[in-house]
């Protein structure tokens, strides 16, 4: 008992010999003394240190100077304003009695730090960890020479930084001025709390928030940050671990991002790593894991990086609806329902390559890869592949428009044609040109199936090589009417003017089915039917599809198996000649069309004008032959049909011809009218034809009733014609 006694007696004896210390401390050391001994330490680092506010002492809850409102300021160029309405340094008690200030804690009420330049931004965001403990092992390092420097120095510093805990509120910080900005970035209302602050790796937390005000965005960003922290002065290891980071703009949904690690260092091979990213908002949410590392042994450090990103299956249309983002009215209603991504990232600061691309949307699935290298001589190669992709989910018909909208729209085309300048039809290419320069680009797309209004192409391929603005589509190719369709193309783009040259091939393409798809439900039938198989090449120029449309020039051979023209019935026509010339009665019952034999054609293409070279065909036992226009711009034709009957009947259901000024003889038929009114009344006799077989008639009947001889015969004759000349 005795020494219990002793013990506890002791302990009292020292805790009254501490409090007679503190409160000698208190009384006779008066803060407001080291003002002087501040500003002038401050000076000597050509720092301005104005204390305008009291310096007083805080017992509760710990030990800690209270500074009042200060003003720091300096020429230095590093070192930005700084103002504050209230400071509280929290102190360590051993330096007190060698009139030292040691700090290991500080709160700061109401600051106002102004970043001029980015010197200043980045020594801001050090400042906490420069004022951090020092880690044992540099501790230590620092112990031993200030042990080696003791015979020099006999006076211990007057005010040290050690701090473990700092706490900013009810603060602002400006951000450096932009080059184009016209207000500065802030960030107001900041709370900042760090506590267990140290340079040993162990983990100490943070947590912050504050409203970010940038002139570009329509309001102030609220953000909030909680995460725990680790920083490793040895191994130069910075870390960050279950990280949440809120991002609130007003009348948005809120954007959360999460991640699960984040570790970057500099000793060795400088790298950052991180890990379990996921953002979310409004129902979406975005996946990552990111790897970055550099070599520092250059000026030019060499960067490697690798990345997985993947975005699941999110509801499109609810999330644009939540971030107010406008929806244009689509043809179905159920398009952007769904949406997804993924893929692979790897590169350096001289390439990227992006791999395992699946991307998502409604019913389309697109996969593929893309390489881009960034060194002098630049490089891009895409690859795509997808399924059957139905633009009419996303794009109004072309057809859809009536009648008074077409009309209005064209009565605003004229008003209005000379402002108006029609879209460059190659601008798509020009960029992607000009950033690979003198390196090449390569893209090959393959699709299931591609579909537009009625047009609906399957195993569709492009592939494309670029170089020197120069391109070469290598290969354009689908299945499309039940026919396949070949092209391929050089565009030179090297001229204000680009250039085209062209060869397309088309094989047993069912030309029923490409004029009803061109037309639309407009047509009950098409007005020809068969299998169209072609051979073109040509060139053109412009920027605009006027342009090209304008100077087109191509010539090609095609051949219509089993043609079938539905407007119109060719026999017929000839077979009304035929009773003209024979005066027998028009036969009547006839089909409405003509059915063909193949056709073989030479074609000339100029312009908006379709030439019609030369053309071979029949049918029964008519053969067909002749030449023509089509005019796409004014939409009428001009079809000119020299007939020759091959024996004593059209055909079979057709009619007889006994008449041998029209048996063996070629006799002319002309189909002329517009696209709208082609019909049965488009192709009759030729007029020439018609009048010549009339004047033919007519002399025999004046050289057999006459009774004039030969000369005055002849003479009669010449008069005639000249009269029907005129």
């Amino acid at each position: 008992m005795t020494a219990v006694k002793w013990i506890i007696g002791t302990v009292a004896a020292i805790a009254l010999l501490v409090a007679i210390a503190v409160a000698y401390l208190m009384l006779a050391i008066d803060p407001n003394s080291y003002k002087p001994q501040l500003a002038e330490l401050a000076k000597e680092q050509d720092i301005i240190l104005n204390i305008g506010g009291e310096l007083s002492w805080q017992l509760l809850p710990s030990l800690a100077l209270s500074i009042g409102s200060t003003q720091i300021t300096s020429p230095r160029s590093e070192i930005p304003a700084i103002r504050f309405e209230q400071a509280d340094l929290s102190l360590a008690w051993l330096p007190l009695f060698k009139r030292q200030l040691s700090v290991k804690a500080i709160h700061l009420e109401g600051a106002d730090i102004r970043l001029e330049t980015a010197e200043q931004a980045s020594n801001t965001a050090i400042a906490p960890l420069a004022a951090a403990p020092l880690s044992t092992t540099a501790l230590s390092a620092e112990t031993s020479d200030a042990a080696s420097e003791a015979d020099t120095s006999n006076s211990p510093p007057a005010f040290t930084l050690a701090i473990e805990s700092l706490a900013i509120t009810n603060s602002r910080l400006q951000l450096p001025l932009g080059t184009e900005a016209t207000s500065p970035q802030q960030l107001n209302d900041i709370n900042l709390l760090i506590q267990g602050l140290n340079l040993d790796g162990e983990a100490f937390k943070l947590q912050a928030d504050f409203n970010y005000s940038d002139p570009t965005l329509p309001g102030p960003v609220a953000v909030k940050i909680d995460t725990g922290a680790s920083v490793d002065q040895n191994t130069q290891v910075f870390t960050l671990s279950k990280t949440m980071l809120e991002l609130l703009l007003a009348d948005k949904p809120a954007i959360e991002l999460s991640l699960d690690s984040l570790t970057a260092g500099q000793l060795g091979t400088p790298h950052l790593k991180i890990s379990g990213l996921q953002l979310n908002s409004a129902g979406a949410s975005l996946q990552a894991s990111v790897s970055i590392k550099t070599s520092a042994k250059t000026v030019n450090d060499n960067i490697t990086f690798e990345s997985e990103i993947n975005v699941p299956p999110l509801a499109l249309r609810k999330v644009l609806s939540s971030w107010a983002i406008e929806i244009p009215d689509l043809p179905d209603e159920h398009a952007l329902q769904h949406a997804s991504l993924r893929l692979r990232l790897k590169g350096s600061n001289e390439q990227l390559a992006i791999s395992n691309l699946m991307l998502t949307l409604d019913d389309i699935t697109i996969e593929g890869n893309a390489d881009f290298d960034f060194g002098p001589t630049r490089r891009v190669a895409l690859q795509l592949r997808g399924n059957t992709i139905d633009l009419n989910h996303y794009i109004a018909s072309t057809n859809a428009k009536s009648a008074d909208e077409t009309a209005a729209n064209n009565g605003q085309q004229s008003s209005g044609a000379e402002n108006t300048e029609p879209a460059l039809i190659f601008a798509p290419l020009i960029a992607p040109l000009l950033w690979v320069g003198d390196g090449n680009a390569t893209l090959d797309i393959s699709l299931d199936g591609l579909a537009i209004d009625n047009i609906v192409a399957e195993k569709v391929q492009l592939k494309i090589k670029a170089a020197n603005n120069i391109v070469q589509v290598q290969q354009l190719a689908a299945h499309v009417f039940d026919g396949d369709i070949n092209a391929t193309a050089t565009i030179n783009l090297q001229h204000k003017e680009p250039k085209v040259n062209f060869t397309s091939t088309i094989s047993e393409l069912s030309v029923e089915q490409a004029m009803t798809a061109v037309n639309g439900e407009d047509r009950l039938e098409a007005p020809l039917t068969g299998s169209l198989t072609a051979k073109f090449q040509g060139k053109t120029r412009g920027n605009n599809a006027e342009q090209l449309h304008q100077y087109l020039n191509a010539t090609g051979e095609i051949n219509l198996a089993r043609p079938y023209l539905s407007a119109f019935n060719i026999e017929r026509s000839y077979c009304d000649i035929a009773a003209l010339i024979e005066k027998i009665p028009h036969k009547t019952d006839w089909p409405q069309g003509s059915q063909l034999q193949d056709v073989q054609a030479s074609i000339h293409l100029s312009g908006k004008q379709v030439l019609l070279e030369s053309y071979t065909t029949g049918l029964g036992n008519i053969s067909l032959s002749g030449k023509g226009i089509i005019d796409l711009d004014k939409e009428r034709f001009d079809l000119l049909a020299i007939s020759r009957l091959n024996g004593d009947r059209t055909s079979e259901g057709g009619c007889p011809v006994k008449s041998k000024r029209v048996r063996d003889k070629d006799i002319p038929i002309r189909c002329k009218d517009s696209f709208a009114n082609a019909g049965g009344g488009s192709c009759k006799p030729d007029g020439d034809f018609v009048k010549q077989v009339i004047q033919d008639k007519l002399f025999k009947k004046i050289g057999k009733k006459s009774g004039l001889n030969e000369d005055s015969e002849e003479a009669l004759k010449g008069l005639l014609k000249g009269l029907w000349g005129r």
